[in-house]
């Protein structure tokens, strides 16, 4: 064969292999992302059993953890929170499975318990569920203790702790403003994103929104609220113990939830907290009720914000019992018979507070006929600064 012919077999033989190359790292490279994408959002926990043994403690953080089995969020957190993973948040978990085998014509059901700023693991459990560490533990009574073994027999319970940020071990937003617990929005984002993993986690096992309650305290608890306001599912109930709503959900003429209304919120408040004030328990309940969801304050007499409580420790047995003993259908009205509840149907006081000044040094009464919540950005003040305004300025602002 002449030397041009064999020139134009190679050049042909050269180009047909160039490409299936090209066809073949193009077929690689389709395989190798759709692996990524199918591994993106992974279930943190290896056994999924709801009849796991006693001493099944699982210890698992969402940074690192792996499983067989993949969650399916039913409702993307990317679309509503950008880049917030909540594969990668950072949390960490303990899960104690019921303590005997649920049959299966039996409610499966589940309590998330979120822990405070600082909180250690296990913290969560201790202090709301089995809290033999308290020099108070001495005092409770047979039926105390039989409230608690009924509870561990039948709920899964998730004791979970924020990431390592904000300074300290376990936290689950830093704060623009600590005076006023203004949080950090993104991090508020990404920690409600991760707390609506756990509850799709959750409800892979116990197959039922309504028989999942969120509970915290301090911090733990203002984030439960959150979380629950804006999870597009009724829950079983949310407990903010010693908690509050978000600033600006505080000063709302009119707040909603991202569920129809159904799910029940229960705020316990310290008579004697510094921090979350009485008052301030009182302008959340009525906020809430703004949802037209189901609403309970209890208000403790002498409770400050740091100290363990019986009372407190009690109502949130009794009320979590309620999951497994109760309908969800009628939880709700159950739970308007577990105390004495503190009323809170009032509206809060309308006035504007004595000696403020926003960020410009103005008072509240220069704030008198503008729409306070374009103060940022239209009037250039930060977001902490229209808050504040917004939280002192109710009256001139006109949100009450």
């Amino acid at each position: 064969m002449p030397k041009r012919a064999l020139h134009n077999v190679a050049i042909y033989h050269g180009a047909a292999l160039g490409m299936q190359i090209v066809i073949a790292l193009c077929m690689l490279s389709i395989s190798f992302a759709h692996l990524l994408h199918s591994s993106d959002i992974q279930d943190p926990q290896a056994n999924n059993s709801r009849n796991a043994s006693t001493s099944d403690v699982h210890s698992v953080s969402s940074s690192t953890a792996s499983s067989n089995r993949k969650v399916t969020l039913k409702h993307s957190e990317f679309t509503r929170f950008g880049d917030q993973n909540p594969a990668y948040f950072g949390g960490s978990y303990h899960v104690y499975p019921p303590t005997v085998p649920v049959l299966k014509s039996e409610p499966a059901c589940s309590v998330i318990l979120l822990g405070p700023w600082n909180a250690s693991q296990g913290w969560g459990y201790l202090w709301m569920i089995d809290p033999k560490w308290s020099s108070k533990y001495a005092s409770l009574e047979p039926h105390d203790f039989a409230g608690v073994q009924r509870l561990r027999r039948k709920m899964r319970i998730v004791d979970v702790v924020g990431r390592n940020m904000d300074g300290v071990a376990h936290a689950w937003y830093g704060y623009t403003d600590w005076n006023n617990a203004a949080p950090v929005p993104y991090d508020v984002d990404a920690a409600i994103a991760y707390v609506h993993s756990l509850i799709e986690m959750e409800y892979a096992i116990v197959g039922d929104y309504r028989r999942i309650a969120l509970a915290g305290l301090s911090q733990g608890a203002d984030l439960a609220l959150e979380a629950a306001i804006r999870f597009p599912h009724q829950l079983g109930m949310v407990i903010s113990m010693r908690g509050a709503l978000q600033p600006w959900r505080r000063v709302a003429k009119k707040n909603y939830l991202a569920a129809p209304s159904g799910t029940p919120f229960i705020f316990s408040a310290g008579g004697s907290d510094h921090y979350y004030t009485a008052a301030i328990s009182n302008q959340c309940c009525v906020a809430m009720k703004t949802t037209e969801t189901h609403v309970f304050l209890r208000t403790f007499s002498g409770l400050d914000h740091e100290s363990w409580s019986k009372r407190e420790w009690k109502l949130t047995i009794d009320s979590l019992s309620l999951l497994w003993s109760t309908h969800p259908t009628y939880v709700a009205s159950q739970l308007a018979h577990t105390t004495e509840w503190t009323p809170c149907s009032g509206q809060v006081l309308c006035f504007d507070q004595e000696g403020f000044l926003d960020e410009y040094g103005y008072p509240c009464s220069h704030w008198k006929g503008y729409d306070c919540a374009t103060a940022n950005p239209n009037a250039e003040y930060t977001q902490v600064g229209e808050d504040a305004v917004l939280q002192n300025c109710r009256k001139a602002c006109g949100v009450c």
